[in-house]
């Protein structure tokens, strides 16, 4: 695309590299509905696609799509197309699934009639999703970068109605890919880590009716309830330690991050994924935590035994963040849900054990479709 010398006085929105192409800068009155796609071929098998959506007024989100979809299998007469959407935990970020994406895109090439269609995004503030001025990266500018953010943005409410469009969005994508082409026949499966596993429960009790006709089934990784062996974790409002200023957080952020890690892996688990997780998590903007986790809502076994679809709930047996019982208080407080446990693995099993994980919900997916 070309794109205009604009005046240097404007404000302007950056949306940064991906995937290799040249990063865009756009006059920031210009981002309303604004929809850029960026292309990649990540292996000769998978299709990659990212894009900046608007996914409501004023909430540009990054989304991204990978894809079995190859020209051997497209010329199939009739196939089953399964579209996955997954949630992230609290202040994560989508390519935490990167190796569990990897490992379901090779399982599903082995079926000749089956096509994986996996949905990710970054929830507003985390990974991609945010938007600030061009200036160097810097630990004081993190605050700054999310001034015009107020503190409402990241509540409970404007997350699930974030999620409730993103939901909308992939569920139109779903049902395209099926009208397309006659003999295909689209299903559409849920899957949320730690506090994702939350906010899809809610979005199931909140839009009961209309998720139940479309969705398939429920992958819930890593959860718990409001109300659950984990309550001290999973209260409103959060840790208490997110009542402290601002400032005095940046400080405690790198032994907050190695706690984090230190809890959320298991010891026998590699370095680097633990560097990885470090990294990414020391690069989250702590007033965005702050306003994050002062707002965050679990829901309750109230709200879980009123879920109708079919269930799977996997958890690591030796998860630090939120124990195993969490899990199981998880399971049977669903009333069709099926428990599966890892060895081995802590609150990241889905990165600890992605081949464990994706036999599950593959298993689980064969089994519903």
């Amino acid at each position: 695309a070309h794109t205009k010398k604009c005046d240097t006085s404007s404000s302007y929105l950056i949306i940064r590299q991906y995937s290799g192409c040249t990063s865009l800068r756009l006059p920031v009155h210009h981002y309303y509905f604004l929809r850029i796609k960026l292309i990649k071929m990540s292996s000769k098998d998978n299709e990659e696609v990212g894009e900046y959506i608007e996914i409501r007024q004023g909430r540009i989100l990054f989304k991204r799509t990978v894809s079995s979809s190859t020209t051997s299998n497209m010329t199939s007469v009739s196939r089953r197309i399964v579209h996955l959407l997954f949630v992230h935990g609290s202040m994560a970020s989508s390519d935490q699934y990167d190796s569990l994406i990897e490992h379901i895109m090779n399982y599903s090439r082995k079926i000749a009639d089956l096509e994986i269609v996996c949905h990710l995004f970054d929830a507003l503030g985390c990974g991609k999703s945010h938007y600030r001025e061009e200036v160097n990266y810097c630990s004081e500018y993190q605050d700054r970068e999310h001034r015009y953010m107020p503190w409402a943005s990241f509540s409970e409410k404007e997350l699930a109605n974030d999620l409730q469009g993103m939901f909308q969005f992939v569920l139109e994508k779903a049902a395209r890919s099926s009208s397309s082409d006659g003999g295909s026949h689209a299903t559409m499966y849920l899957v949320g880590h730690s506090y994702g596993t939350s906010q899809l429960l809610n979005l199931i009790h909140t839009q009961n009716q209309g998720v139940n006709v479309h969705v398939k089934g429920l992958v819930l990784i890593g959860g718990a309830l409001g109300d659950g062996p984990a309550s001290e974790i999973t209260r409103d409002g959060g840790h208490p330690i997110f009542r402290l200023p601002t400032f005095i957080l940046n400080y405690m952020q790198p032994s907050l991050s190695q706690g984090f890690v230190n809890a959320a892996f298991h010891e026998s688990c590699c370095e680097a994924l633990r560097a990885a997780s470090l990294e990414k998590s020391n690069r989250n903007s702590m007033y965005v935590c702050k306003a994050f986790y002062r707002q965050t809502k679990w829901v309750t076994s109230d709200h879980a035994q009123k879920v109708m679809v079919r269930t799977l709930v996997i958890h690591g047996e030796d998860d630090l963040i939120l124990p195993v019982e969490a899990g199981e208080h998880l399971a049977n407080s669903l009333p069709h849900s099926k428990l599966v446990t890892v060895s081995n693995a802590s609150h990241q099993v889905f990165q600890e054990k992605p081949d464990n994980v994706c036999q599950a919900i593959m298993d689980f997916i064969l089994k519903c479709t």
